[in-house]
């Protein structure tokens, strides 16, 4: 350990310390996105300047040239003639009364422009009544490891390329089949369940859930951690059931922790939840803005907590308010792939206030981490040490 210490090197940065009671106006600041506004192209100048530009290259060609005009992309190539050689015409037509009916390059490159519109609109239009019959977004084949995985009934495995699942387009009589999703490090995905819930789920986590629910209950089954706006149904709860849980609501927005090595925790943001640890075997209804944990010990624990800690992840933010070091760390340890070693284990009990930015570098989370002036840390062989 001793030499471990001695071979750390500081991380260096070239931002200057801010001054302490900057930090304060810092921290709350990063709670919020940086929104940035893009100016709206002008299409008719555009236009305009590419019409001139194809009239000005079909009007410069010398008499040493001999222009010719192709349909694939508007532009014209120029062939030298040869003096003293004839270029041969097509058959039944002379080579001015070709040019006289030759349409402008800019109108074949605006003709071609609307085939290929045209072209794009009926192959959108196939894809879109196809996804309204249920079929899902598009996916790749091959499974990189850093992927988001959709896992079906029948054991297939495909890598979600982009877009969100929707399965609200599923018809009453379409076969209802398991589904898996599953998140690497560093990656969290959003998806919609056939009755409307939304469900973001966090990095290195898992939902399984099926395509259309039956019976009385809405049952998912979770590993990881998820935030969850469930549809409104009385007459069908919705239940998240984890390895140490269960949770049970009617329409509400709250967010379930439930990683191997940690704690299980769940939070609540509207409405009113029912959660059951299995180690404890009791039942208890939380309110807006509580959370409940369980312990190493077994013990219960309801705390009143800041609601941005249960939100921000999926708007983009690492946020806490007051929360231990210990799960702040497992939560970069998670997203930038790498592992933390505490020199001292007390200080993963500290208790801080962060914020940064998820799209952010490690170099940034580190350096936010450090200008807090709580703890020291540092990156050394591939990991990050906290002293």
């Amino acid at each position: 350990m001793t030499d471990m210490k001695k071979d750390i090197q500081p991380l260096k940065s070239e931002r200057k310390a801010p001054a302490p009671e900057f930090l304060r106006e810092e921290v709350a600041l990063r709670h919020h996105f940086v929104k940035s506004a893009w100016p709206a192209p002008d299409v008719e100048a555009a236009l305009k300047a590419f019409k001139e530009k194809q009239q000005k290259a079909s009007g410069t060609t010398t008499s040493a040239e001999t222009p010719i005009e192709t349909s694939v992309d508007g532009s014209v190539a120029a062939v030298p003639s040869h003096q003293g050689v004839a270029t041969p015409s097509p058959q039944g037509l002379s080579t001015p009364s070709r040019r006289g009916f030759a349409l402008p390059s800019w109108v074949l490159s605006l003709s071609l422009a609307a085939a290929v519109i045209a072209a794009a609109c009926v192959v959108g239009t196939y894809i879109y009544k196809e996804y309204r019959r249920g079929t899902q977004p598009p996916v790749a084949q091959v499974t990189p490891l850093n992927a988001v995985k959709l896992q079906t009934e029948q054991g297939q495995e495909l890598a979600l390329t982009d877009g969100a699942l929707d399965y609200r387009t599923q018809t009453a009589t379409a076969k209802v089949e398991q589904q898996v999703v599953q998140t690497p490090r560093r990656k969290d995905y959003k998806l919609t369940l056939e009755d409307g819930t939304e469900v973001w789920l966090n990095a290195e986590s898992r939902l399984d859930f099926p395509s259309r629910f039956e019976g009385p209950e809405r049952e998912v089954r979770l590993e990881g951690e998820a935030y969850f706006k469930v549809a409104s149904d009385p007459s069908r709860p919705f239940v998240v059931r984890t390895d140490r849980v269960v949770t049970r609501v009617l329409g509400t927005e709250f967010n379930v922790r439930s990683y191997a090595t940690e704690a299980p925790m769940v939070k609540l943001v509207k409405g009113s939840v029912q959660t059951t640890f299995v180690d404890a075997g009791n039942t208890q209804t939380l309110t807006p803005g509580q959370m409940v944990s369980l312990n190493a010990a077994g013990r219960l624990s309801i705390e009143t907590v800041s609601t941005d800690d249960f939100t921000s992840w999926k708007d983009g933010y690492f946020s806490y308010d007051n929360r231990p070091l210990s799960e702040v760390m497992a939560d970069l340890s998670r997203w930038y792939n790498i592992e933390v070693t505490f020199l001292n284990p007390t200080l993963e009990n500290v208790r801080l206030r962060y914020a940064c930015r998820r799209d952010g570098s490690l170099t940034d989370a580190i350096y936010l981490l450090n200008s807090l002036r709580v703890v020291k840390a540092e990156l050394h062989s591939g990991r990050i040490v906290i002293r």
